[in-house]
């Protein structure tokens, strides 16, 4: 795939094969003097670094794997078989994140593909566990409602919560202060988005890349505050939310992510389902 200039001594050209290269070199100058060298090169190839751990279904999941020996950018994806369910690969990073859903084995290929068009794969198994039932169980004194899919009405009884909501909370020797997490729905609004994951990848959705996207957010009681859109759990101050809907503009748009909405209602937590939103 290299070459070297007859007038110029540019070796250039795109390597195909790697390989270490012995090789001469002669230079023959007007008066037929000539002079070689001896050189070696080595081409290598992109190769895929990093493990990836065992996960909890219901706990956050994030794993970076690293490509060396290709030429950046590097693109990522699987070649075969399936991410844990809740899981995905970042487009250009690596980075395998998400909170999984379904406990199992899962076995899958990962393949790298660098700016030369030369590929690499690796196979990895992961073990997705279910959670004891000592960190899943709810205690008493919580309370979570959860919104149906892409919710557009009210899924819960507005005058029974909202008596509940303003009830002061009781303090007892056996009973700590109660709280409760108000969890509902986000939505992105249907023209930006190219497709969206079905069954037990729903909360998946596939917007254009560099594009901003308006995201809606499910009910929640009138008053709230402090409203913080987060994005892969870091929060995004300069993201305004008005009226229940938000836009990201499009610098946020460029890659994989998680995004959801914190807020507070008085003294309780109130948040949004979390998004796993692919930018293509």
């Amino acid at each position: 795939g290299l070459k070297i200039g007859k007038t110029t001594g540019k070796i250039s050209g795109t390597p195909t094969v790697a390989g270490s290269y012995t090789f001469k070199i002669k230079v023959t100058d007007a008066n037929e003097a000539t002079a070689t060298k001896s050189y070696t090169i080595t081409i290598t190839k992109p190769a895929i670094s990093g493990t990836l751990s065992a996960g909890v279904v219901g706990k956050s999941y994030s794993k970076t794997l690293k490509a060396t020996g290709g030429t950046s950018p590097y693109t990522w994806k699987t070649s075969s078989g399936i991410l844990p369910t809740g899981l995905k690969i970042g487009k250009t990073t690596g980075k395998i994140s998400g909170t999984p859903t379904v406990a199992g084995s899962y076995t899958f290929k990962i393949k790298v593909t660098d700016a030369n068009g030369v590929t690499a794969t690796k196979s990895y198994t992961v073990k997705i566990t279910k959670a004891s039932s000592s960190s899943t169980a709810n205690a008493d004194n919580i309370k979570v409602l959860n919104a149906s899919e892409n919710v557009s009405e009210p899924s819960y009884n507005e005058e029974a919560f909202i008596q509940e909501y303003t009830s002061t909370p009781t303090e007892t020797e056996e009973t700590p202060e109660a709280s409760v997490y108000y969890v509902t729905g986000l939505n992105v609004a249907s023209e930006d988005v190219i497709s969206q994951g079905t069954e037990r990848d729903e909360d998946l959705v596939i917007v254009r890349a560099n594009q901003p996207v308006r995201f809606v957010i499910g009910i929640w009681p009138d008053e709230v505050s402090d409203e913080q859109v987060y994005i892969d759990n870091k929060p995004i101050e300069e993201i305004i939310i008005s009226e229940g809907t938000f836009t990201l503009p499009e610098e946020f748009v460029y890659d994989d992510f998680k995004i959801s909405v914190k807020a507070k209602a008085g003294e309780y937590e109130l948040e949004t389902q979390e998004l796993y939103i692919s930018a293509e």
